[in-house]
C-alpha cells in the first residue's frame, strides 16, 4: 500500500509494538514505574500528536484504595471518623 503512496503501517502484536524501534524514536513507547516500585515495564502512549506533541500520561497505576480518603472525604464529604471506621471494619480499603 505504501508502495501505492496509501498511508499504512503493519499490525504488530503487544510484544512487537513495545520493541518497534520506529515508535520508540518518536515518543511514543515510554517506561512506566511498576505499582511495586521494583523496576519499570514498556508501554505505548498517546497515538497522536498536538502541535507536533506527544502528550505523554505514562505513569504508575495507582495501588488499591490510594485515593480512598480524599474520593470519600474531599468529594464525598464524608466524616473521617466515619470513614476511619469503614477502613476498620474492612468495608473501604
Amino acid at each position: 500500500m505504501q508502495a501505492e503512496s496509501i498511508a499504512a503501517t503493519p499490525t504488530l502484536d503487544p510484544h512487537e509494538v513495545v520493541r518497534d524501534e520506529h515508535l520508540r524514536a518518536r515518543a511514543f513507547l515510554g517506561e512506566v514505574e511498576l505499582v511495586d516500585g521494583d523496576g519499570t515495564f514498556t508501554s505505548p502512549g498517546t497515538p497522536w500528536l498536538i502541535d507536533g506533541w506527544r502528550p505523554h500520561a505514562l505513569s504508575r497505576p495507582p495501588t488499591l484504595g490510594q485515593d480512598n480518603a480524599y474520593v470519600f472525604q474531599s468529594l464525598l464529604g464524608m466524616d473521617p471518623a466515619e470513614y476511619d471506621a469503614l477502613v476498620h471494619e474492612d468495608v473501604i480499603y
